[in-house]
């Protein structure tokens, strides 16, 4: 089931000197089982419109329907703990919430908390650790022993162990190195064709855009600008210019070769490339 956001408006502090509206009746659908990303500039109300998802936030004007449930503004929303336990969300830098003494304790603990066994939670924090590319032997070690990157994946691990049907990231590459920004790309690609994970991501990486993403949201002061499946997002030059969003180094140099006569297509890939230029240079 898609998500939808329903003529939703979202105002921080309504009725106070200090209003301020940070989505403006947004109507919006969000497809499954695919990985979309979330752009737009500092303030456009990316993080705002994502804490709807599991009802963090809850709209002023409009309503959401997310995995057979309804949130209504004005309307006190039910079973919220399930829809929690079904969109698991991921601050920027979730590494800052691992809290326990041991990574097992941490993993275990969302799902004791939503009614797992000590023992099903355990199984549960296996598979999740083993989901982030991190061996059983890590369990017993302290969270606070590991690398950067070996903390977010335990982080991440402790969303998983929930086992969500939706993934919601929030620059989850923030701070990282390339080859770390690699690998936690690989993961969220892997969860979502090998694990059937829906995931939307919040990044303003365009290279991770081109390369992982299949659909493309983008916001500007609070409303939906745009819409579209990767591959036609990046073909929209005057909407990149105008959100002051660099386009990945294979989209500029497709630009380039055009603007010298040279026609590329739509495929975003280096062969692409290299067969414009070869047929180019030929003529």
């Amino acid at each position: 089931m898609s998500v939808k956001f329903n003529n939703v408006t979202y105002e921080y502090s309504p009725n106070s000197p200090f209003a301020y509206v940070a989505l403006e009746d947004i109507t919006l659908k969000l497809p499954e089982h695919k990985i979309v990303a979330i752009v737009g500039n500092t303030g456009s109300g990316k993080s705002t419109l994502i804490q709807h998802l599991n009802a963090l936030l809850k709209p002023t004007k409009g309503s959401i329907d997310i995995l057979e449930r309804t949130i209504k503004a004005e309307e006190k929303s039910k079973d919220l703990k399930s829809l929690r336990k079904s969109v698991g969300l991921v601050f920027q830098f979730p590494e800052y919430q691992l809290f326990e003494e041991t990574i097992a304790k941490d993993l275990c603990f969302g799902p004791k908390n939503f009614g797992a066994t000590e023992e099903e939670a355990l199984i549960k924090a296996k598979k999740a650790l083993l989901q982030v590319g991190l061996d059983h032997s890590y369990l017993e070690r302290s969270p606070f022993e590991l690398s950067g990157g070996q903390k977010r994946r335990v982080a991440i691990a402790g969303i998983l162990a929930m086992d969500p049907e939706i993934l919601v990231l929030d620059e989850p590459t923030a701070g990282l190195d390339p080859q770390g920004t690699k690998q936690m790309m690989s993961l969220f690609n892997e969860l979502n064709k090998k694990h059937k994970k829906t995931i939307y991501i919040v990044t303003h990486d365009m290279e991770q855009v081109l390369q992982y993403c299949d659909e493309v949201v983008v916001l500007k002061d609070g409303k939906v600008v745009h819409q579209s499946d990767t591959v036609t997002f990046f073909t929209k030059r005057e909407l990149l210019e105008e959100l002051h969003i660099a386009p990945p180094q294979i989209i500029k140099a497709k630009i380039l070769l055009e603007e010298h006569g040279i026609k590329v297509g739509k495929e975003n890939s280096m062969k692409a490339l290299v067969d414009a230029i070869v047929k180019g240079v030929k003529k």
